[in-house]
């Protein structure tokens, strides 16, 4: 009997677990791969992600994935009920599934794998079932909490926080719930408070609100889409 599907689609790809070529990335159960639907975004994302430095600020990954590598998918290590969730995805994008996949190899190669990315939290709450799990599930989030203010900080803003992008797995032993996904993100005009600080003690006419807006909008503006609506903020609207 085919298994149960465990994957997740969004904007611009779907997420699974455990599919990555062994000999391409990080083995173990703690591994999810995002198929995605164009080279592009997924060099994007991998440019986006490594370019924010998120070791640097993370030294003990105790927020974010701090690894995101290319990898390439077998279509016969993904699951029948799966493999039916992605090529509905694709049809309503007018995608076919011969388009994602080499039909001579059976291999999608426009793919990344999150090192130690667990289950997300849409599938870890599923699994919830005493008053005590929950009580640690708000430890957990409190975690998330924590790792969107060192983001902020920093100047970088996620810009599709969602339970999809929340997972919770294993590093070192310790479970700890942390963030993937920074294919949307954005980094400020200034990346530190101080720096802010000093722009305005300095009375420079420089309107750091009105620069991180009009920089903002250039990245929306080149991307078809961004977040996810339903998550969204209002303030995002009116960009």
């Amino acid at each position: 009997m085919d298994q149960e599907p465990d994957i997740f689609c969004g904007a611009h790809g779907c997420a699974l677990k455990y599919c990555c070529l062994k000999d391409e990335c990080t083995t173990g159960i703690n591994k999810i791969t995002k198929i995605f639907f164009n080279k592009n975004e997924r060099d994007e994302e991998l440019t986006i992600y490594n370019g924010l430095k998120l070791n640097s600020i993370d030294k003990n990954l105790q927020f974010f994935i701090g690894d995101a590598v290319s990898c390439y998918v077998d279509i016969k290590d993904i699951t029948k009920p799966n493999l039916e969730i992605i090529e509905n995805k694709l049809n309503k994008l007018n995608i076919t599934i011969d388009a994602l996949f080499d039909n001579e190899t059976n291999k999608v190669f426009n793919g990344i794998s999150y090192t130690d990315g667990g289950v997300n939290l849409i599938k870890y709450i599923q699994t919830l079932t005493s008053i005590a799990k929950h009580i640690e599930l708000l430890n957990y989030l409190k975690n998330v909490f924590d790792g969107v203010q060192i983001l902020h900080s920093n100047g970088i803003y996620h810009l599709d926080l969602k339970p999809d992008n929340i997972v919770i797995g294993k590093i070192n032993n310790i479970t700890t719930c942390r963030l993937i996904d920074f294919g949307d993100s954005f980094q400020s005009e200034y990346t530190k408070q101080s720096e802010i600080t000093n722009k305005i003690s300095k009375n420079k006419t420089h309107n750091l609100l009105q620069t991180n807006r009009t920089k903002l909008s250039k990245r929306l503006t080149n991307k078809d889409k961004i977040g996810t609506l339903q998550y969204m903020s209002q303030e995002m609207f009116i960009l």
